[in-house]
């Protein structure tokens, strides 16, 4: 199987009836890159500081994993915020795919069909 060390963790609404919806999006936005290699998935959705989160662990039910759900400074270290704006910025620099799907989504007037491409050209490569 595959292993990535890193968790990849995502924004979800605090109202339960959409927390449910966007982890749903979420995760069909991801499946490609994950249909692209053998991972054991661990999916956690939960409140860390305060901001609800789905958790996406790529090495199963690991225990650094597992830690990361519930011990804030593992969390930071074992896991990629895909919002955090310096992780965004860093990366936006070095990578044309998600310099512009960063400029995409500062287009709130785009469509989702328009930010979802983009999402998947920089991520899954088309």
């Amino acid at each position: 199987s595959s292993h990535i060390e890193r968790g990849l963790t995502l924004p979800l609404p605090v109202d339960p009836f959409y927390r449910s919806l966007v982890a749903a999006f979420w995760l069909e936005l991801i499946a490609p890159f994950v249909a692209q290699a053998d991972f054991e998935l661990a999916i956690f959705i939960g409140s860390i500081a305060e901001r609800e989160r789905l958790i996406i662990g790529f090495n199963g039910a690991s225990a650094k994993t597992l830690l990361s759900v519930v011990d804030p400074q593992t969390y930071a270290a074992h896991n990629i915020d895909i919002d955090d704006p310096e992780w965004i910025d860093a990366h936006a620099q070095n990578d044309q795919q998600i310099s512009k799907l960063v400029s995409y989504l500062d287009q709130p007037q785009l469509s989702l069909r328009v930010a979802i491409d983009a999402f998947r050209e920089a991520f899954i490569g088309g």
